[in-house]
């Protein structure tokens, strides 16, 4: 540090190679360790690591926004979250492993444990708490037996109990007409 101000660092290794940034926070061994930028908050072993010219990105947690090297105003909270992320900017990373694969795609946000944890370049993507592959084929799942279900009430005649006539009522729901 050289010409730099208003920095901290606790840690090991912990914003060394920084000369000229100014207004950064690292605490954790090697948080910002590779930094020479302005205004950026790495909380966390390793935490922005990579990071040399990305500025105002802030990273929480074990190796979050590991690799961020020019990307800007990122937001990560979560340990390996953003953490392939190259360039990419105004990302939002919150969970273990949110937008893991993430390198150089811009305006994501990602909130759960492993939310979009493949994109790589996808840009502007929302995904919300893992509502995922195959949560989403159990909420469809699910939705298609009450819709039958109620189907089943309103076709079925007088008197008809739900197991008794249940061909009968699939039957005259798919009558042709």
């Amino acid at each position: 540090n050289t010409t730099a101000s208003e920095n901290t660092a606790v840690g090991y290794n912990a914003l060394t190679s920084n000369v000229t940034g100014t207004a950064n926070t690292a605490v954790g061994e090697e948080a910002l360790k590779n930094n020479t930028a302005n205004n950026n908050t790495a909380c966390g072993m390793q935490a922005l690591k990579a990071n040399t010219s990305g500025s105002q990105n802030v990273a929480v947690g074990k190796e979050a926004g590991l690799s961020v090297t020019t990307g800007s105003k990122n937001v990560v909270v979560g340990s390996e979250a953003l953490y392939a992320n190259t360039s990419g900017d105004q990302n939002v990373a919150i969970g273990y492993n949110s937008l893991f694969a993430n390198t150089t795609a811009d305006n994501n946000t990602a909130i759960g444990h492993g939310t979009l944890q493949s994109n790589t370049t996808g840009t502007q993507n929302i995904y919300n708490l893992r509502m995922g592959e195959y949560d989403a084929v159990w909420v469809f799942l699910i939705s298609l037996a009450f819709v039958g279900f109620y189907i089943y009430i309103e076709a079925r005649p007088k008197g008809s109990n739900l197991f008794g006539n249940i061909s009968d009522t699939i039957s005259r729901f798919f009558r042709q007409k």
